[in-house]
């Protein structure tokens, strides 16, 4: 969240010609609802994503070219959906439910052959979230804000060191570095996917 995901994937999609896939947060109807009432609509809004990557993930399989997907649905359930357990929006029998839900089809859906995990500090990733005004986002208050942004900020760095046991991993931490308006750290960037490419 806020750390440039949509904007790598459209970036390598069309450097490497890949077929891109992104996350339909504007299409979520409940996602809104959710920043307004936690408790009422986080399992709606999240299992919203749930079935719109399993749907993409069916295409993926289907496709017999690269391609690069915004957001993972293995990290959903790993931090998004985790945080909403852990701070009590989503209800144990919801969380249990969401992840029954996900595990019809879990050993049926593609796996990432290469991860590129993007970071950024929980104040840089606050102040990204506000410049890009989805009101939504913003208008619970900072506070609130800032404690969902460091409990996705661990959850997430928990699942990524176990990813790093079943498929490759570049990290890159964007708090400092803009690497899509720097034109030679972002040739170095593509040249090392280019280089697992090959491996």
């Amino acid at each position: 969240m806020g750390v440039g995901k949509s904007t790598l994937t459209e970036r390598l999609s069309k450097e490497l010609g890949y077929a891109a896939f992104f996350e339909e947060f504007a299409e979520n109807i409940f996602l809104p609802r959710f920043y307004k009432n936690k408790k009422r609509w986080a399992f709606h809004s999240q299992t919203y994503f749930l079935i719109n990557k399993m749907e993409q993930l069916v295409e993926i399989k289907k496709l017999k070219k690269n391609i690069v997907q915004d957001s993972f649905l293995a990290a959903d359930i790993a931090s998004y959906v985790q945080a909403q357990y852990e701070l009590g929006y989503m209800e144990k029998a919801e969380w249990a439910l969401y992840r029954r839900l996900y595990g019809l089809k879990k050993d049926d859906l593609p796996e990432p052959n290469l991860i590129v995990f993007l970071t950024a500090s929980t104040p840089a990733i606050f102040d990204r979230i506000k410049k890009r005004k989805r009101t939504y986002e913003t208008n619970h208050g900072k506070q609130s804000l800032l404690r969902y942004l460091e409990v996705l900020q661990r959850l997430n760095r928990g699942w990524i060191d176990k990813m790093k046991n079943r498929c490759r991993v570049v990290e890159v931490d964007t708090t400092a570095q803009n690497y899509f308006a720097d034109k030679t750290e972002w040739a170095k960037l593509v040249a090392k996917i280019k280089a697992y490419e090959k491996i």
